[in-house]
């Protein structure tokens, strides 16, 4: 029974642990020899294909890296693959070399080139048709659909209302559609459309005063179109700063508003800001020029090219004269009598520069403005006749020499004042 007991035992003891842990040396040596066998039987077919494959990736990669070589080309701005053959590109090199065989290519400046500087022969506009303004200031700060509304009541002894929509400081006083205004933030937020539709159903006469060189937020956001200094920094002059009027850009920018404004019905333009500092080595226009102007002319030339602007959008153009400019003129007019009454050729030469230039300092704005060129090219010319208005006054009839009707086309702007003349502007 011991024997038998025993034997019991030592089977489950095999089927439980496992029979290849309790079996014979030859049993283990069987099962070794299987399981070796088993393993040398898989497929390596699998292993061959990948190795296969990725050796000619790789022999591929190698060889259009080496016979790419002869397409890359290397210039100033680095190492690009050219498309032509190495052979057709030394045929291209030896064509440029030749100068019977180089093509000439148009060279297309995107700036305005300066081809001409004196005005004098030029016949202009006499302001023919033009009846006389008797407006109503309403500044920008003042600008309100309310206030644009009562005006619609009644204008009394007024006939026209100036509305300034564009002041030095670059920003608009309404609602802008040119996508310009919003990428540098100058747009304003009021639509006035409907207003001055209103006002021109009443029979107002709409000028629309705008900002045209001075301007302190255009030339700071878009350096492209500022007058510079020496060092191609932004001009600025006692935190004043100023559109370059050979930029194209900023050319294109002031007629596109003069463009809106008469699509919303204005009838006039009213141009202020119209001058830059004294001419000097202090700033420069930064712009590709068959000459370098002086500030004269720089702003004598702008004012023809808005004149054609404006005839052909059917504008009438006005320009707000600066006292600067009205000092230089009423001593040109002095000198010019003197010159007549006979006393001596010299007195004007021998006068001190100060006196000639009416005191204008160096860098003083208002002495760029040419007055008997801005007679030819401006409908109107406005002054402040706040200050010396007889003296302003006689210089602006000098500089109009007797073109069209001085009683429209000289406007003194005035302060709580009506001035005592055929055409003005109340503020």
């Amino acid at each position: 029974p011991r024997a038998a007991q025993g034997a019991s035992q030592s089977e489950a003891r095999f089927r439980g642990r496992g029979a290849a842990r309790y079996a014979g040396p030859r049993a283990r040596r069987r099962s070794r020899r299987k399981m070796v066998y088993q393993a040398a039987s898989r497929p390596g077919w699998i292993v061959t294909l990948s190795v296969s494959v990725l050796a000619g990736l790789l022999l591929l990669g190698g060889w259009l890296f080496f016979d790419l070589q002869r397409y890359l080309v290397y210039d100033k701005d680095g190492v690009r693959l050219g498309t032509s053959d190495p052979a057709e590109r030394a045929e291209q090199a030896e064509d440029a070399a030749d100068p019977e065989k180089r093509r000439t290519l148009p060279r297309i400046d995107v700036e305005v080139v300066v081809d001409r500087t004196d005005f004098s022969d030029v016949t202009g506009t006499d302001g023919a048709g033009l009846e006389a303004l008797r407006g109503r200031w309403l500044p920008a700060s003042g600008l309100s659909g309310s206030a644009l509304n009562s005006y619609s009541y009644g204008m009394g002894d007024y006939n026209a209302l100036v509305l300034e929509l564009k002041t030095a400081d670059g920003n608009l006083a309404w609602q802008s559609d040119i996508a310009l205004t919003d990428s540098y933030g100058v747009n304003g937020t009021l639509d006035i459309r409907e207003y001055v539709a209103g006002l021109k159903e009443k029979g107002v006469w709409m000028v629309a005063a705008l900002s045209c060189l001075e301007d302190g937020a255009m030339p700071l956001r878009n350096p492209a179109l500022a007058l510079t200094d020496e060092n191609g920094a932004v001009y600025l002059q006692n935190g004043r700063a100023w559109l370059n009027p050979f930029s194209t850009g900023a050319r294109e920018y002031f007629c596109a508003l003069m463009q809106e404004v008469r699509d919303m019905g204005f009838d006039e333009v009213l141009c202020t800001g119209f001058s830059l500092p004294e001419e000097g080595p202090d700033y420069r226009f930064g712009t590709n020029m068959t000459a370098v102007p002086d500030a004269k002319s720089a702003v004598s030339a702008l004012a023809m090219y808005l004149r054609g602007q404006a005839d052909a959008m059917g504008l009438r153009l006005s320009v707000l004269a600066e006292s600067a400019a009205l000092r230089q003129q009423a001593d040109a007019a002095q000198a010019a009598q003197a010159a007549r009454q006979g006393q001596e050729a010299q007195q004007g030469q021998d006068a001190p520069r100060d006196a000639q230039q009416g005191e204008a300092r160096p860098g003083q704005p208002g002495v760029s403005q040419d007055l008997p060129v801005l007679f030819k090219a401006f409908d109107r010319i406005a002054y402040a006749a706040d200050y010396n208005s007889s003296a302003s006054l006689a210089a602006l009839e000098s500089a109009r020499g007797g073109r069209g009707d001085g009683g429209a086309r000289i406007v003194p702007v005035a302060t709580g004042r009506i001035p005592a003349h055929g055409s003005y502007i109340v503020k």
